[in-house]
Protein backbone atom coordinates (compact mmCIF):
# COMPACT_ATOMS: atom_id res chain seq x y z
CA UNK A 1 0.00 0.00 0.00
CA UNK A 2 1.26 3.70 -1.14
CA UNK A 3 2.11 5.58 1.77
CA UNK A 4 -0.56 7.87 0.47
CA UNK A 5 -3.50 5.27 0.87
CA UNK A 6 -2.40 4.52 3.99
CA UNK A 7 -2.30 7.85 5.22
CA UNK A 8 -6.27 8.59 3.52
CA UNK A 9 -7.35 5.09 5.43
CA UNK A 10 -6.26 6.12 8.36
CA UNK A 11 -9.71 7.61 10.54
CA UNK A 12 -6.71 10.07 12.54
CA UNK A 13 -3.81 11.10 10.77
CA UNK A 14 -0.27 10.13 12.22
CA UNK A 15 2.18 12.06 11.88
CA UNK A 16 5.99 10.99 11.58
CA UNK A 17 8.35 12.17 14.17
CA UNK A 18 10.71 14.68 13.15
CA UNK A 19 13.11 14.14 15.89
CA UNK A 20 16.53 13.96 14.59
CA UNK A 21 15.44 15.63 11.13
CA UNK A 22 16.72 18.34 8.94
CA UNK A 23 15.75 21.67 8.72
CA UNK A 24 14.90 20.55 4.67
CA UNK A 25 13.38 18.00 5.61
CA UNK A 26 11.16 19.09 7.74
CA UNK A 27 10.23 21.52 5.32
CA UNK A 28 9.32 18.84 3.02
CA UNK A 29 7.39 17.02 5.21
CA UNK A 30 5.64 20.14 5.74
CA UNK A 31 5.10 20.27 1.99
CA UNK A 32 3.77 16.69 1.72
CA UNK A 33 1.40 17.57 4.90
CA UNK A 34 0.09 20.70 3.32
CA UNK A 35 -0.35 18.30 0.00
CA UNK A 36 -2.41 16.17 1.85
CA UNK A 37 -4.69 18.60 3.90
CA UNK A 38 -5.43 20.04 0.05
CA UNK A 39 -6.56 17.22 -1.05
CA UNK A 40 -8.65 16.00 1.80
CA UNK A 41 -10.16 19.40 1.94
CA UNK A 42 -10.96 19.31 -2.30
CA UNK A 43 -10.01 15.94 -3.41
CA UNK A 44 -11.94 13.26 -4.60
CA UNK A 45 -11.75 12.06 -0.68
CA UNK A 46 -12.82 15.00 0.87
CA UNK A 47 -12.52 14.30 4.66
CA UNK A 48 -12.69 17.95 6.82
CA UNK A 49 -11.11 16.37 9.49
CA UNK A 50 -8.43 15.07 7.71
CA UNK A 51 -7.67 17.88 5.99
CA UNK A 52 -7.38 20.38 9.14
CA UNK A 53 -4.96 17.75 11.08
CA UNK A 54 -2.65 18.31 8.31
CA UNK A 55 -2.81 21.42 8.02
CA UNK A 56 -2.44 22.02 11.52
CA UNK A 57 0.66 19.51 11.78
CA UNK A 58 2.26 21.56 8.31
CA UNK A 59 1.85 25.22 10.05
CA UNK A 60 3.75 23.38 13.32
CA UNK A 61 6.49 22.51 10.95
CA UNK A 62 6.72 25.32 9.65
CA UNK A 63 5.06 25.73 6.23
CA UNK A 64 3.39 29.21 5.60
CA UNK A 65 0.22 28.35 3.80
CA UNK A 66 -0.77 26.28 6.39
CA UNK A 67 -2.52 29.03 8.36
CA UNK A 68 -4.34 30.42 4.94
CA UNK A 69 -5.78 26.85 4.99
CA UNK A 70 -6.68 26.76 7.76
CA UNK A 71 -8.10 29.82 7.89
CA UNK A 72 -10.43 28.82 4.67
CA UNK A 73 -11.90 26.16 6.93
CA UNK A 74 -13.10 28.76 9.49
CA UNK A 75 -14.19 30.99 6.79
CA UNK A 76 -16.55 28.37 4.87
CA UNK A 77 -17.36 26.43 8.06
CA UNK A 78 -16.13 23.26 6.88
CA UNK A 79 -15.40 20.68 9.38
CA UNK A 80 -15.21 23.59 12.43
CA UNK A 81 -17.72 25.74 13.04
CA UNK A 82 -17.78 29.18 10.90
CA UNK A 83 -15.82 31.61 12.25
CA UNK A 84 -14.81 34.63 10.87
CA UNK A 85 -12.38 35.61 13.49
CA UNK A 86 -10.40 32.62 13.73
CA UNK A 87 -9.74 32.61 10.17
CA UNK A 88 -8.51 36.52 10.34
CA UNK A 89 -6.14 35.27 12.66
CA UNK A 90 -5.01 32.34 10.92
CA UNK A 91 -4.77 34.39 7.34
CA UNK A 92 -2.72 36.68 9.15
CA UNK A 93 -0.54 34.24 10.65
CA UNK A 94 0.26 33.04 7.45
CA UNK A 95 0.12 37.09 5.47
CA UNK A 96 3.27 37.69 8.54
CA UNK A 97 5.29 34.80 6.62
CA UNK A 98 4.69 36.20 3.61
CA UNK A 99 1.76 33.87 2.17
CA UNK A 100 0.10 36.72 -1.28
CA UNK A 101 -3.00 34.83 -0.76
CA UNK A 102 -3.54 35.52 2.86
CA UNK A 103 -2.66 38.62 2.65
CA UNK A 104 -5.65 39.64 0.33
CA UNK A 105 -8.20 37.20 2.03
CA UNK A 106 -7.28 39.35 5.44
CA UNK A 107 -7.65 42.43 3.30
CA UNK A 108 -11.09 40.84 2.23
CA UNK A 109 -12.06 40.38 5.78
CA UNK A 110 -11.46 43.74 7.10
CA UNK A 111 -13.04 45.36 3.46
CA UNK A 112 -16.14 42.92 4.38
CA UNK A 113 -16.06 43.53 8.34
CA UNK A 114 -16.31 39.90 8.72
CA UNK A 115 -14.30 38.87 12.44
CA UNK A 116 -12.76 42.62 12.32
CA UNK A 117 -13.98 45.64 12.15
CA UNK A 118 -14.28 46.96 8.52
CA UNK A 119 -11.65 48.92 7.92
CA UNK A 120 -11.34 49.51 3.98
CA UNK A 121 -7.54 51.78 4.87
CA UNK A 122 -6.55 48.29 6.26
CA UNK A 123 -7.88 46.16 3.20
CA UNK A 124 -6.21 48.66 0.94
CA UNK A 125 -3.12 48.38 2.51
CA UNK A 126 -3.23 44.56 2.43
CA UNK A 127 -4.20 44.68 -1.35
CA UNK A 128 -1.78 47.03 -1.74
CA UNK A 129 0.87 44.73 -0.52
CA UNK A 130 -0.44 41.93 -2.31
CA UNK A 131 -0.80 43.33 -5.69
CA UNK A 132 2.92 44.03 -5.35
CA UNK A 133 3.22 40.56 -6.71
CA UNK A 134 1.75 40.94 -10.71
CA UNK A 135 1.03 37.32 -11.85
CA UNK A 136 -1.95 34.91 -11.10
CA UNK A 137 -1.53 34.77 -7.41
CA UNK A 138 -1.72 38.61 -7.03
CA UNK A 139 -4.03 39.06 -9.24
CA UNK A 140 -6.97 39.00 -7.14
CA UNK A 141 -5.52 40.98 -4.76
CA UNK A 142 -5.01 43.62 -8.11
CA UNK A 143 -8.72 43.87 -9.06
CA UNK A 144 -9.78 43.88 -5.42
CA UNK A 145 -7.58 47.06 -5.51
CA UNK A 146 -8.99 48.15 -8.66
CA UNK A 147 -12.52 47.75 -6.91
CA UNK A 148 -11.79 50.11 -4.16
CA UNK A 149 -9.91 53.05 -6.08
CA UNK A 150 -12.85 52.99 -8.77
CA UNK A 151 -15.36 53.16 -5.59
CA UNK A 152 -12.92 55.57 -3.19
CA UNK A 153 -13.29 53.77 -0.57
CA UNK A 154 -10.39 53.77 1.96
CA UNK A 155 -8.19 55.71 -0.66
CA UNK A 156 -9.00 58.36 -3.28
CA UNK A 157 -11.63 57.80 -6.08
CA UNK A 158 -9.20 56.64 -8.80
CA UNK A 159 -10.66 55.71 -12.08
CA UNK A 160 -7.67 55.31 -14.54
CA UNK A 161 -5.57 53.41 -11.56
CA UNK A 162 -8.27 50.70 -11.68
CA UNK A 163 -8.68 50.52 -15.12
CA UNK A 164 -4.94 50.00 -14.75
CA UNK A 165 -5.26 47.37 -12.22
CA UNK A 166 -8.26 45.62 -13.69
CA UNK A 167 -5.91 45.56 -17.15
CA UNK A 168 -2.97 43.79 -15.23
CA UNK A 169 -5.04 41.35 -13.23
CA UNK A 170 -6.54 40.14 -17.13
CA UNK A 171 -3.00 40.42 -18.22
CA UNK A 172 -1.82 37.81 -15.24
CA UNK A 173 -5.09 35.66 -16.08
CA UNK A 174 -7.16 36.51 -13.75
CA UNK A 175 -11.20 36.04 -15.81
CA UNK A 176 -12.93 37.93 -12.52
CA UNK A 177 -10.99 41.48 -13.79
CA UNK A 178 -12.43 40.93 -17.03
CA UNK A 179 -16.35 41.88 -15.51
CA UNK A 180 -14.52 44.57 -13.58
CA UNK A 181 -12.93 46.16 -16.75
CA UNK A 182 -16.15 45.93 -18.44
CA UNK A 183 -18.50 47.59 -16.11
CA UNK A 184 -15.98 50.35 -15.56
CA UNK A 185 -16.27 51.01 -19.33
CA UNK A 186 -19.89 50.65 -19.03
Amino acid sequence: MAPSDRMSSLSTPAFASTRGLSKEEKRSLAGTYLDMGIGFYQGARQDDAKALAFFREAYRLGHMKAGRWIGLMYANGKGVPRDFKKAASWYKKSADKGDITATWLLGELYEKGEGLPQSYEKAFTLYQRAAERTDIIGAPAMTRLGRLYEKGLGCPKDTAKAEELYKKAVEAGYEEAKADLARLHG
